[in-house]
């Protein structure tokens, strides 16, 4: 008896200094903390929750979304132009399902979309949220997740899970240690040793435009780095071209040696089976793995060409496809489709706009949007849909938001 409560005695010491440090977190670091749960939200819940129905999961994921979100709103305060944002999306979601005739496909994609912004529209365009103190959470966040992220990686390869959800923790963890990477001065430092078994992994383990985009990424901004020497670049630059060499002629037995060295431990690569299997079919258009891609590219091209001058909404891809495709995995496409092609012209000039407003406003925060949106538009070549992607969300909201503009209310609700 004594024992047990010993125990209650030290359980409620502990419930207590978990109150206080929670009590004793700024409103800024509450908010970032948020952003950081929204951006990894999904992997983890498809990881803890493995062993449940795929529906479920995603209703349980939405769930937790709005739970969060009822939490700033009641706990932190949001901001009327959040409310005036979400308004406007859902009339005209509610506009776009009074005018076609796949109404299910609309709703249902229309308002797990509102959804998926709650958080960023709350969080981001609020007054509590600080550019640094949310990258410096990223940062901490992505040296957990990168221990994390192994779970993922074991139940990917006993056909439990998913392979998006090894990419979905892999390219934010990328994304901000190659970010803070850049601004170190020491070449092979912590940071960069994170960085390397990161992309070991995604390389293996997570899907292949994933691997790329990042890889690209990463790569032009060191080059473009005013801090690293010339000389440093120039020898990886060799060191780079040396070892894709060697990789061409060796190719076969590379894959192989890889490939069994995995099996080995009961590990599973999709991206090498799909290597090797490319390399047995040869390397031509037709031998090429488009997962459907170049099904959904065609339906695409082909309802642009006849519905190019006004905006198509959404569900188009779903209803085409007859469900078997949510999007057309290209950014371009999607953004004729959902917009038609003058207003996508229009809403990418007021992009570029905005983006060379917050240069003036925030030089640091102007580097990490161009930076983000660089990552993208190389992501989104084959994948993605910029309306519910968290990179496209989170850059839209944070080059969107008017945290640095000065002259714009900023009274809470």
């Amino acid at each position: 008896m004594r024992s047990l409560e010993y125990l209650k005695e030290k359980l409620n010491k502990k419930i207590v200094k978990i109150k206080e440090i929670i009590a004793n977190f700024q409103k800024k670091d509450q908010i970032s903390i948020v952003c950081l749960i929204w951006i990894y939200l999904k992997p983890i819940i498809d990881t803890v929750l493995f062993f449940l129905n795929g529906s479920l999961v995603s209703y349980l994921y939405y769930l937790v979304i709005i739970i969060i979100s009822l939490y700033i709103v009641t706990r932190i305060g949001i901001e009327k132009r959040s409310i005036i944002f979400l308004i406007i999306f859902i009339v005209l979601v509610l506009l776009n399902c009074a005018m076609v005739n796949y109404k299910n496909y609309v709703f249902v994609e229309g308002f797990t979309d509102i959804i998926i912004w709650l958080i960023p529209v709350f969080a981001i365009t609020g007054k509590y949220f600080n550019f640094n103190n949310f990258l410096n959470w990223w940062f901490r966040f992505s040296l957990c997740m990168s221990g994390f992220v192994l779970i993922p990686i074991i139940l990917n390869s006993l056909k439990l899970l998913n392979y998006g959800s090894i990419s979905s923790i892999l390219l934010p963890n990328l994304l901000i240690l190659s970010w803070y990477y850049f601004k170190e001065k020491g070449i092979l430092s912590k940071t960069f040793k994170w960085i390397v078994f990161n992309m070991i992994l995604i390389f293996l383990f997570a899907g292949r435009m994933a691997f790329l985009s990042i890889s690209l990424t990463i790569v032009v901004f060191f080059f473009i780095q005013k801090n690293i020497d010339l000389k440093i670049k120039i020898a990886l630059l060799v060191s780079i071209a040396i070892v894709i060499l060697i990789t061409i002629y060796n190719i076969e037995s590379i894959l192989g040696f890889i490939n069994n060295t995995l099996n080995h431990f009961g590990l599973h690569s999709r991206n090498i089976d799909l290597f090797i299997e490319q390399f047995k079919n040869g390397i031509t258009l037709d031998g090429l793995h488009l997962s459907g891609r170049d099904i959904v590219y065609t339906e695409a091209i082909n309802y642009i060409k006849d519905n190019w001058l006004l905006p198509s909404g959404l569900g188009v891809i779903r209803h085409l496809t007859d469900g078997v495709y949510y999007h057309s995995h290209n950014l371009i496409l999607e953004q004729f489709i959902v917009f038609g092609v003058p207003l996508t012209i229009i809403f990418d000039i007021l992009t570029i706009l905005f983006l060379s407003k917050k240069r003036n406003d925030d030089k640091q925060q102007f580097k990490f949007l161009i930076y983000l949106l660089f990552f993208y538009l190389i992501l989104s070549a084959t994948g993605t849909n910029f309306i519910n992607s968290i990179y496209s969300i989170l850059f839209l909201t944070m080059l969107f938001s008017s945290v640095s503009i000065k002259n714009i209310s900023k009274r809470e609700i």
